[in-house]
C-alpha cells in the first residue's frame, strides 16, 4: 500500500510544482535525512552522557534520538508520505507523547553509575571478587584445527 501512496502523491505533487521540482524535492529530502541520521548519532552520545553524569535518566534522551533516527531514516526513503511522517516525528510534542506512552508500557528497574574516586585518583578496586570457573591445562598438547580456516 506504501508505494501505491508514493506514487500517487509523486503524481499529484509532479502535476502541480512540476517533475523538476518535484525531483529536486526528493534529492534534498535523501541529504537531509543522512544529516539528521549523523547528527542524532553523535548528539546521542553526548546527551546521553551528559545525563549519566547528572545521575539523570537518559531514557527520554534515548527515545528522542532514536525518533530522529528514524525520521531521518523515513527522509532518505524517496516519497511524500514518509517525508511527511518523519517531519511529524521530530515535532517535539509528538516526541513527548510517544516518550509518554513507552513509559507507560515499560518499567525501569533502576540506573547505576559508577563514580571514581576524587578527581585525579583512579576508582577503588574491589579484591573481594571471586570468578568461578574450570581450566585444563594445554601446555605441551597439540592444537587442534578450529575449521574455520582453509590450512
Amino acid at each position: 500500500l506504501l508505494p501505491l501512496v508514493e506514487i500517487a502523491l509523486f503524481v499529484l505533487v509532479g502535476g502541480w510544482i512540476g517533475v523538476f521540482a518535484t525531483l529536486v524535492l526528493v534529492v534534498l529530502a535523501v541529504f537531509a535525512g543522512v544529516a539528521l541520521m549523523r547528527s542524532a548519532g553523535t548528539d546521542a552520545a553526548a546527551r546521553i552522557r551528559s545525563s549519566m553524569a547528572q545521575e539523570q535518566d537518559p531514557s527520554a534522551e534515548i527515545v528522542r534520538m532514536a525518533m530522529r533516527f528514524i525520521a531521518g531514516m523515513l527522509l532518505v526513503i524517496p516519497g511524500f508520505f514518509t517525508d511527511a511522517v518523519a517531519l511529524v516525528l521530530l515535532v517535539p510534542g509528538v516526541q513527548r507523547a510517544a516518550f509518554s506512552a513507552l513509559r507507560r508500557r515499560a518499567s525501569v528497574s533502576g540506573i547505576v553509575v559508577a563514580r571514581g574516586g576524587p578527581a585525579g585518583q583512579p576508582r577503588p578496586q574491589h579484591t573481594n571478587r571471586v570468578i568461578e570457573g574450570d581450566y585444563r591445562d594445554v601446555t605441551g598438547s597439540t592444537p587442534r584445527r578450529s575449521g574455520w580456516t582453509e590450512d
